[in-house]
Formats: C-alpha cells, sequence, structure tokens
C-alpha cells in the first residue's frame, strides 16, 4: 500500500510506506513514549513476518503514526493505531483510520474490528466519532500497573460506511437506452450509517408475475377399448341423444 493523503490544515505532506527493518527503532520510539505497556520488537517482527499489514505515516523523514492490521476471511482486526504524542489531536487518527479502510476494502473485507482499553476515553471518542459501535467487552484483556489486568471494549463498523456524506448521498446520471430514448438510473453506492450494509428493504425484487386466470381443465374421462386393456388417453364425445348414450353404455 502506498499512497498520498491530503494531511490536515497547516500540516506537511504525508505518505503511506510499508514497515521495514530500517524504521523499526522509529516505531519502537513512539510505541515507548505513547504506552505504558508497549508492545516488543518481537511483537512487530512478527506481524511483519505473518504478513500483516504495517503500515507507517511519514511526513518526510518523521514518523507521524502506524497500523497494524490482520486479514480474516471477510473482516479485518486492528491490532495497533498508533499517533506519535507529538502529533497527536491534528487530525492523523483520523487519516490512520481512512487508509485502513481503504485497504480493507481493496481486500474485500466487509466488517472492521478493534478493542481498546475501557480507560481510554479519548480513543472511544475518536472510534466513536466514526462510527464504530460497542459490541461487547473482554475481561481482563489488557496488562496493567501492579500486575493487574483491564477490561477491553470490543468495537466494530461496516467497512462500506466509511464514505463522506457527499459519496453516500444518492444521486441520478441520465443515460440512453439502446433504443434510443434517455432515461435516469440511480447509482450505486453504499448507504450511509447507521443503515446496514444491505438492507432487505432497499435490495430490488423481481417484478410479481401477472395473474392469468385460468378455468380448471376436466379431468379426463378414460375409457376402455374393446379389444385389450389399454387405456385412451382421450375422452369419447358426450352423447347428445338417447341413443347415442346407450351405445356409449354398451362400449362401455
Amino acid at each position: 500500500m502506498s499512497a498520498i493523503l491530503s494531511p490536515p490544515a497547516n500540516a506537511p505532506e504525508a505518505r503511506f510506506e510499508p514497515l521495514t527493518l530500517f524504521r523499526l527503532d522509529d516505531v519502537l520510539d513512539v510505541e515507548c513514549s505513547a504506552y505504558s505497556h508497549p508492545w516488543t520488537r518481537g511483537n512487530f517482527t512478527d506481524a511483519m513476518a505473518s504478513g500483516y499489514q504495517v503500515q507507517l505515516l511519514m511526513a518526510g523523514d518523521q514518523l507521524l503514526g502506524y497500523f497494524v492490521a490482520m486479514m480474516g476471511v471477510d473482516e479485518v482486526h486492528l491490532l495497533n493505531i498508533t499517533v506519535a504524542p507529538a502529533f497527536q489531536k491534528q487530525g492523523w487518527a483520523r487519516v490512520l483510520l481512512d487508509a485502513l479502510a481503504l485497504w480493507a476494502r481493496g481486500r474485500g473485507a466487509q466488517w472492521l474490528w478493534l478493542e481498546v482499553r475501557v480507560s481510554n476515553e479519548r480513543a472511544l471518542h475518536v472510534y466513536q466519532t466514526h462510527g464504530f459501535r460497542r459490541v461487547g467487552e473482554r475481561k481482563r484483556y489488557y496488562p496493567a500497573p501492579a500486575g493487574q489486568r483491564e477490561d477491553a471494549v470490543v468495537m466494530s463498523r461496516p467497512v462500506c460506511a466509511f464514505t463522506s456524506r457527499r459519496a453516500s448521498a444518492p444521486c441520478c446520471k441520465r443515460w440512453v437506452s439502446p433504443a434510443g430514448h434517455p432515461q435516469k438510473r440511480r447509482c450505486q453506492r453504499p448507504p450511509p450509517w447507521p443503515m446496514p450494509c444491505a438492507p432487505s428493504r432497499l435490495r430490488p425484487h423481481p417484478p410479481r408475475p401477472r395473474r392469468l386466470w385460468s378455468y380448471p381443465m376436466p379431468a379426463p374421462n378414460r375409457h376402455r377399448v374393446p379389444h385389450g386393456n389399454v387405456q385412451s388417453p382421450r375422452a369419447p364425445p358426450r352423447p347428445s341423444s338417447r341413443r347415442c348414450r346407450r351405445a356409449a353404455t354398451h362400449l362401455r
């Protein structure tokens, strides 16, 4: 993944690049300055060896932040997202989350998952403003001071919800049918949050078939032919006189 994103106002131009061993020392410095229980060098090297998505947000030679994500079957699990303390509260967390959603959408993921400490209220606010919702808790998930453990809040949101209001609003475009008549066609865009990704009421339903009034056909009156037990699929004509009725009775 290599992209150049528009940074916040009054900020240098930023870019993304994958984590390499050359930048690992800078990542460890930011990790140790941002957390009381940081990741170790082995955690980052294992993530790189396992093929996880580890992207660095750079501005020149300055490390602004990074994220580590793991791809599942149809979901992405955010393992670590960090903004350098010197660049926090400047909107770089939004840039990291948008880049994560862009990568997840390119891989065909449907959901994003993450865990956050219960006591990290600022991170909870950032995730909630980006549409993440609480779905559960993990008891004693994070290490805490004095040998204690801290609970984690599990949050998730659909990948298709990472769209701006302008992009998610429906619009119409005119096009010309093969017959030459101008028609309107609605753009196929994902619905905005909190609407689900594919609500049943928005799915196109096939048209109902027209009801054709048909009268029930009488069952064929099979009769026995004189020579053999073969059933004839065609019924004899209905007798219209007494003589014909006697003839039909004689044949039976």
